[in-house]
């Protein structure tokens, strides 16, 4: 399962330096703006038929620099935005914050994860899904989180076709909410009320005070993550173990990143 990524820039060379670095772990879709050819009812049938879940736009001193970039940007992002509301939407610079990139990344690879689960149409798969999402889910909007929840379960008796389209339009509220470190918070000291009770006193007081140093802007989530995953092994804690929000895309990929491997 790779996300499809639509990466705009007006140097076709970067392009291709980005799309070969990445390729074993995004599909990327090119669009060089600089070159001309493509009107604006083809440029939409090529966006509708890539069917991405991401957006990468230049840098923004590259559209300051260049104004036919920059209003080409601007169309193909009001493009992007009408036609596919669920697309993540970054900029090439924003891609070197770690947080920005944790946001776009967890967006792409989890939509990615659900058409792949939309495609399979079972309502097992879609069960698993939901239920190994559930905590990740807690880090963007408790409500639609439930919501979700509700709709799975099925008490209306709906169509398999219709609990799909319903989990779809609410899983695109959510993510269109974005992850906060409130809500994260939360997510980590639920997960944390699973393990409590296997864990010695000292190891307990760590745990709470790791997760009010995330809290507090001291440590990243991923910290929290490791340290949460570790005593889920120790413990042998079946219902936590395949909780996607450990590893909400791929390590490797993140790795790639750190190591200035990627051109930005």
């Amino acid at each position: 399962m790779r996300p499809t990524v639509l990466m705009l820039s007006s140097q076709a060379a970067e392009l291709s330096a980005f799309k070969e670095t990445l390729a074993p772990w995004l599909n990327i879709y090119k669009l060089c703006l600089i070159e001309q050819g493509m009107d604006e009812e083809n440029l939409q049938a090529e966006l509708l038929r890539a069917n991405f879940q991401g957006l990468v736009l230049p840098h923004a001193s590259e559209q300051n620099e260049e104004e036919y970039v920059r209003r080409r940007t601007q169309r193909i992002r009001t493009t992007v935005t009408q036609l596919v509301p669920s697309v993540a939407i970054i900029t090439v610079g924003d891609l070197q914050d770690a947080s920005l990139r944790e946001a776009f990344l967890t967006h792409v690879f989890l939509l990615a994860r659900f058409y792949e689960v939309k495609a399979i149409g079972s309502a097992r798969a879609l069960m698993l899904f939901h239920s190994h999402h559930k905590y990740l889910y807690f880090c963007y909007h408790q409500r639609l989180k439930d919501q979700l929840g509700r709709i799975v379960a099925n008490h209306q008796k709906l169509s398999l076709t219709e609990v799909f389209q319903h989990y779809e339009a609410i899983l695109i509220e959510l993510l269109q909410h974005g992850m906060s470190t409130k809500n994260s918070t939360n997510a980590l000291q639920h997960m944390f009320g699973y393990l409590s009770k296997e864990l010695p006193a000292k190891e307990k007081a760590a745990m709470i005070a790791r997760i009010d140093d995330f809290r507090q802007g001291k440590v990243a989530k991923k910290e929290v993550l490791q340290a949460l995953y570790a005593e889920v092994e120790r413990t042998n804690q079946a219902f936590l173990r395949p909780q996607v929000i450990f590893e909400a895309y791929p390590d490797s990929l993140e790795e790639v990143f750190d190591s200035s491997n990627v051109i930005l």
